[in-house]
């Protein structure tokens, strides 16, 4: 179960993560999934399901254009 304390983190770290770096999420599991749509944050969050897919975005942002 995630809290309004847990909730807060994840917003912190990916706040802090667009400062320069990146922050996904790996098949997080249903309840914080659910509570990521109910908040709306499931749009702001890059999640993933695969550790493979996840991986791999990572390595095409970092990628030169």
């Amino acid at each position: 179960m995630v809290d309004s304390t847990g909730l807060r983190a994840l917003v912190r770290t990916l706040t802090t993560a667009q400062e320069g770096g990146q922050a996904k999420l790996l098949s997080p599991p249903p309840n914080l999934k659910k509570l990521l749509e109910m908040t709306q944050l499931d749009s702001v969050f890059e999640i993933h399901q695969d550790l493979e897919q996840a991986v791999a975005s990572f390595e095409l942002a970092s990628a030169p254009e």
